[in-house]
């Protein structure tokens, strides 16, 4: 997946893009955003892409030209009048706001605006979301701040409540497909990794990172080879482990397995143009029909507990190993 430069190129957040765009256009922005929605679906991209767009010296199509001087300067990092605050380490500390505050205290220094992006705005800490408020209470002219949080994650209502608020959402499983596979009109990695994605292109890619696909791809020969007879409990317990290794990442697996046995259900109820049913290998479509569609929802129900109990906090290797053998031998 490329990196994001325009407007344009965002997908899934249609009502986010039309507010902005046209605040952009119309020169009425709020003195301060908040890109609020769940991991990985596109709110520092859309920050960053905003913030070229206001920059652009020959903005047309309420986007980027990508042609001018600073827009060539955004697109390499270099642009003077964005600036990008991260978490150091697991927290955006007191010193970066106050860095941030000593920033703003000058002009801009190419144009009439300044962008500052605060990525992951929920890690500050008390004593740094308490300095941003004072910012935000009297932010200096000349300024525009974006900050982006997950959905779910606690923010100071004071900091709120100086914002305007936009909410992304997840995205559909074939947009995420799209992002993932660029130009490729059928890639069936993009496929595969979008399974895996909860509708976020970010949790897609570091799925991808954590070879999660091929532990996946494991499901699926056990499952065949248990329909074939064949015994499997070492490899079944041997998988277990492996996804176990993958810590605070197993729910990410637990999601793309659920998601392919929904696949498996529409295709075996002969529903198979329901998500990337019709893109089933010939296995995969041999097994829907032997395990057929309450076979299907018995090892569905059997994820959702694994899920419950991860929550809940029990050993996640035993939770595999559980897991794993139940959706091999349901009826065991």
């Amino acid at each position: 997946m490329n990196d994001i430069l325009f407007l344009r190129d965002i997908r899934g957040q249609d009502h986010a893009l039309g507010m902005i765009r046209r605040a952009g256009a119309s020169k009425r922005m709020a003195h301060a955003y908040l890109f609020r929605g769940p991991r990985g679906v596109g709110k520092r991209s859309t920050a960053m892409a905003f913030a070229r767009f206001l920059l652009c010296r020959e903005a047309a199509d309420a986007d980027a030209c990508g042609q001018c001087v600073s827009c060539r300067k955004a697109a390499s990092g270099n642009h003077p009048d964005i600036q990008t605050i991260v978490p150091e380490g697991a927290a955006i500390k007191i010193e970066q706001i106050r860095a941030m505050q000593r920033y703003l205290a000058f002009p801009p220094l190419e144009g009439e605006l300044r962008v500052t992006i605060i990525i992951r705005a929920q890690s500050m800490a008390a004593v740094a979301a308490n300095s941003l408020l004072k910012i935000l209470e009297e932010p200096p002219p000349g300024n525009l701040i974006i900050l982006t949080a997950e959905d779910n994650a606690p923010i100071l209502p004071t900091i709120i409540s100086r914002c305007q608020v936009l909410g992304f959402n997840n995205l559909s499983q074939t947009e995420v497909s799209q992002i993932l596979a660029g130009e490729e009109e059928f890639d069936t990695t993009a496929i595969a990794l979008a399974r895996l994605s909860a509708g976020s292109p970010g949790l897609a890619l570091k799925s991808a990172d954590n070879g999660i696909p091929q532990l996946q791809e494991r499901v699926t020969v056990m499952l065949i080879h248990a329909r074939q007879k064949e015994p499997i409990i070492n490899e079944a317990l041997a998988l277990a482990e492996d996804c176990a290794a993958l810590k605070d990442d197993l729910p990410i697996f637990l999601q793309g397995v659920y998601a392919w046995l929904v696949d498996l259900a529409w295709h075996a109820s002969g529903e198979g143009q329901r998500g990337f049913a019709a893109d089933l290998s010939a296995e995969e479509m041999e097994l829907s029909r032997a395990i057929k569609v309450r076979g299907i929802h018995q090892r569905m129900e059997q994820v959702k507990q694994a899920r419950t109990r991860l929550r809940r906090k029990c050993n996640p290797r035993a939770v595999c190993e559980l897991l794993l053998l139940r959706l091999t031998y349901p009826d065991a």
